[in-house]
């Protein structure tokens, strides 16, 4: 089972908020081929999601992308998981880690809630 953002509806409609003239898809990488994903990351310039493989396209975003990654909160103490930070300087993209503070966010051990308040601060 995949890491998942239980409220992904409500997150997309804070978006044109949170900027101006932003253009947003939700997308689920499992079900489109490779290369449509990888044509896809080409032209994005923020990526966003749960700790998980989709992250790992991070050396194929636009050159002045950034990463936001959304962690649970079993996965706030764990100072060892730093994978996609690094995949992201590496490859000279900004990145920036979201920890769910608040146990009730989560919904199990795969679905995660972000606060949509919380989620357009993140990405002004």
């Amino acid at each position: 089972r995949r890491s998942k953002i239980s409220n992904p509806e409500e997150l997309m409609r804070v978006l044109p908020k949170a900027s101006e003239g932003v253009s947003a898809r939700l997308v689920q990488l499992a079900y489109m081929p490779f290369e449509e994903q990888l044509r896809l990351m080409r032209n994005t310039n923020v990526l966003i999601g749960t700790h998980g493989a989709g992250l790992t396209f991070a050396p194929f975003l636009a050159d002045d992308a950034v990463v936001i990654e959304l962690n649970h909160w079993v996965q706030r103490n764990h100072a060892s998981k730093f994978h996609f930070q690094n995949l992201a300087a590496w490859s000279g993209k900004g990145y920036i880690r979201w920890k769910n503070e608040n146990v009730e966010n989560e919904i199990d051990a795969y679905f995660i809630k972000v606060d949509p308040k919380t989620f357009q601060k993140l990405v002004q």
